[in-house]
């Protein structure tokens, strides 16, 4: 048991290290690999929660995983902000959307410009993808970290009147600053993929996680 947690333990370290490279600037600074780090950290710390639980020492590697969490939630936020309000890599397409200037109230209307930019050749598969699937899987981690610090976010209808809050909030401030466009289709997606994977962990490795790492 001891060797799956030291082999857990350096694969985390490993992970945490080319994301906390990605953070400074020096390698994989797109929103997927960014996103891709975040998944792969929480999967690694959910093993090590369940390999802990069955050494009789845990107590004080529960505290450890406990602090790695934080770590790895701050450095998300940290990841989150520049890809909303410093990076490129969500900034709408001017051309493309100038259709609707700087707003779009109507749902669904910039998703399917992506998608019949893409038919017509206009608009190209990563931007298609990286525009809808990137604001679906953005906020995703927070279904997981939001729930284990803070326990009356796991009601699902409080978490999503914090998530439509949330979002509203930072379109309304990407508006206002200039560097982005207010859009319902924004708020689906990003509201959309953080409930999805809400439910999937709640309903999987969440609870279990909560149990063995005193979270209850």
């Amino acid at each position: 048991m001891r060797n799956i947690e030291r082999i857990l333990a350096a694969i985390l370290v490993f992970i945490f290290s080319l994301h906390l490279l990605s953070v400074l600037g020096f390698y994989f600074d797109t929103l997927f690999e960014k996103m891709i780090f975040i998944v792969l950290e929480i999967i690694v710390l959910s093993l090590l929660g369940f390999v802990y639980s069955y050494n009789k020492e845990h107590h004080m590697k529960k505290r450890s995983v406990i602090t790695i969490h934080k770590i790895i939630f701050m450095i998300y936020l940290i990841s989150l902000t520049d890809v909303l309000f410093l990076s490129s890599d969500l900034h709408r397409d001017a051309t493309l959307l100038a259709e609707y200037s700087h707003m779009n109230t109507i749902p669904f209307h910039t998703i399917n410009l992506y998608i019949t930019g893409y038919q017509n050749g206009t608009v190209t598969l990563n931007t298609l993808l990286l525009n809808v699937l990137g604001n679906f899987v953005l906020f995703m981690p927070l279904a997981y970290f939001v729930p284990f610090f803070f326990k009356n976010m796991r009601k699902w209808y409080i978490f999503l009147m914090m998530m439509i809050s949330l979002t509203l909030v930072i379109e309304i401030i990407q508006i206002n600053l200039g560097i982005g466009s207010a859009d319902i289709d924004d708020i689906i997606l990003n509201v959309a993929g953080a409930m999805s994977f809400f439910i999937i962990s709640q309903f999987t490795f969440s609870k279990p996680i909560y149990r063995i790492l005193g979270r209850e």
